[in-house]
């Protein structure tokens, strides 16, 4: 169940000159802000870079209250391979969300593995936003399925050691971003993987006006130009 915090991240969106935006609806020609970077790791996990750590929490219960975390603990789902993916390290902590109940993991007699769906969300605050996911596993293949609000976001099998990146145009719902994970076909293997989240305000960039003159001759033979 998600707490409604007063406070959404500080991710400028409606208002503010530096989302590109104003409540108005005008349009800026740069988007100046920088995303909020979200990565998944263990408690112990010391990852390189600026970025804000997720390390399995449930939403409302982490240390400093952060506005983002899981609809249940998934602190033992977190995992840390460090040093494992020297060509793409944003891959080396990450998250395994539970795999699919339609998996073989899950339609075992014995079963070893929890199956129950979890959700991870972030209270982004109103307007559009770019979503970007970053996943992939250094140690395997792995069959990963992926979705932001609802709707399908990734589907497809990434092999061990790359790196995935997919980017969506996000409308918050009341104010939240969900990430959840719901395989539909070939799911004998789904469990879904993720490293990182990249969050940003979206912004239009306006295309100038092309202005056309137009071209008149006077009596002399001279060209006059004018609007």
């Amino acid at each position: 169940m998600l707490i409604p915090y007063p406070n959404p991240m500080k991710i400028k969106a409606c208002g503010d000159k530096v989302a590109g935006r104003n409540c108005a609806g005008s349009r800026a020609t740069e988007n100046k802000a920088k995303p909020i970077v979200i990565r998944f790791q263990t408690k112990g996990s010391q990852l390189s870079g600026d970025y804000l750590k997720d390390t399995g929490d449930e939403y409302g219960k982490n240390e400093k209250k952060k506005p983002y975390g899981w609809s249940k603990n998934m602190t033992n789902r977190m995992r840390d391979y460090a040093g494992r993916s020297h060509e793409f390290p944003m891959i080396e902590g990450m998250v395994h969300f539970p795999p699919s109940s339609k998996s073989k993991y899950c339609q075992s007699v014995k079963k070893d593995t929890p199956c129950d769906p979890a959700e991870w969300s972030v209270r982004a605050g109103k307007g559009k936003y770019n979503v970007k996911l970053i996943f992939g596993d250094p140690t395997a293949n792995s069959k990963i399925d992926l979705s932001i609000n609802g709707k399908s976001a990734f589907s497809g099998i990434v092999k061990k050691g790359k790196m995935m990146t997919v980017e969506k145009k996000v409308e918050a719902k009341n104010e939240y971003i969900v990430i959840s994970s719901d395989c539909q076909t070939n799911c004998g293997f789904s469990m879904a993987k993720l490293s990182a989240v990249e969050i940003m305000p979206f912004v239009e960039i306006e295309t100038p006006k092309v202005v056309k003159t137009k071209t008149q001759k006077t009596c002399g033979g001279s060209l006059v130009k004018g609007i």
